[in-house]
């Protein structure tokens, strides 16, 4: 069953951007708000390559819920578990409940570098990303203009940087990002190779107004990484 009564409107978001790129969102959740545990359909998750879990969720009691028992059924059936931390809010709201999910669940992390620092308490990001580091397996740091970081037990730190692009607005990037590395990592690539997957994604989505990618991205993985390296 889906979430709420079935009277609910799904969620809007307007969002207000500036000419340097940046954007601010007013959000009404709608239906999305409702979601629960029971929501969770194990057969799905069962044949996923990884579920992807938002911090979003832990601003309330049902979603946060539903949240665990995603990630509940991905470890029964040894799905990856990817979380985002969503925003610097929500860390600064729920900082102890989520290092305890992290720590417990979630294999691949993902944030960026103001996220990073409100979760370990630091200005520094090079601090920020050693803590980090020590709580999941892969962890991903995105750093806008500067690139993103990467480590997992192979790798202590790769660093990707970015396609060229003249950013008109910035929404989602980070979606876009964790959504071109997650593939790269299901597709068996490296860490590095993920992670420029991930920069191509996030660089074509800020190129143009609004979080979809434009209709001409169609580039296959094998000819951006070969992209990247004539950079």
């Amino acid at each position: 069953p889906g979430p709420g009564d079935g009277t609910s409107g799904t969620g809007t978001c307007v969002v207000l951007v500036t000419p340097d790129s940046e954007r601010t969102m007013l959000t009404h959740l709608g239906v999305s708000s409702a979601l629960h545990s029971d929501n969770v359909d194990e057969t799905v998750i069962r044949d996923a390559g990884v579920v992807y879990i938002e911090g979003y969720l832990w601003t309330g009691d049902e979603t946060h819920n539903a949240a665990l028992k995603l990630a509940e059924v991905a470890r029964k059936d040894k799905i990856p578990v990817a979380f985002t931390l969503s925003d610097a809010f929500v860390v600064n709201s729920f900082r102890d409940q989520l290092i305890d999910f992290i720590r417990w669940n979630v294999d691949i992390l993902f944030c960026n570098d103001v996220e990073a620092m409100a979760m370990a308490e630091t200005d520094d990001i090079q601090k920020a990303f050693d803590v980090l580091k020590g709580m999941a397996d892969t962890l991903f740091v995105t750093r806008g203009k500067n690139g993103s970081w990467a480590c997992n037990p192979s790798n202590e730190k790769i660093e990707v940087g970015v396609f060229p692009t003249k950013a008109v607005d910035t929404t989602g990037a980070g979606d876009l990002f964790a959504a071109g590395t997650l593939f790269g990592i299901i597709k068996q690539h490296s860490l590095e190779e993920s992670a420029i997957i991930g920069s191509y994604c996030a660089s074509e989505v800020v190129s143009q107004m609004g979080g979809r990618m434009p209709a001409h991205s169609n580039a296959d993985a094998k000819s951006i990484i070969e992209k990247y390296k004539g950079l």
